[in-house]
């Protein structure tokens, strides 16, 4: 597995929340990429998660300053979603909090729910 920042090769699955196979996600018509327009210079970002190059989890997250919550130096994160059936894929929520979060300067409430995650609590 690796996880990457979103690049426009993803763009459309990102959009339909890596539904892109289902009509009704079609049918909720292009609000993800607008919203997605609009908060991509507040500070969102995006982490997908890729199989064989096939967009399988992802993770998007936005400063405290910028969202629907109070907070310095915090990131609220929006939505963490993984698809798939093969074993592991799920582990993509301690990975990605160690790739996503360890070099920001704020922190985040994964980085201070490190030592529980490692146990696998």
């Amino acid at each position: 597995m690796e996880i990457i920042d979103l690049t426009e090769k993803y763009y459309n699955s990102y959009f339909c929340c890596l539904e892109d196979w289902s009509d009704e996600m079609k049918e909720a018509g292009d609000h993800k990429e607008t919203w997605f327009q609009k908060m991509k210079d507040k500070g969102l970002r995006v982490k997908i998660a890729l199989i064989d190059e096939k967009a399988c989890g992802m993770i998007q997250y936005i400063p405290a300053e910028n969202s629907i919550i109070e907070g310095k130096d915090l990131y609220l994160i929006l939505c963490i979603w993984v698809h798939g059936y093969k074993k592991g894929i799920g582990n993509l929520r301690l990975r990605s909090r160690k790739y996503c979060f360890s070099s920001l300067p704020g922190k985040s409430w994964f980085q201070q729910q490190i030592p529980v995650l490692e146990f696998g609590f």
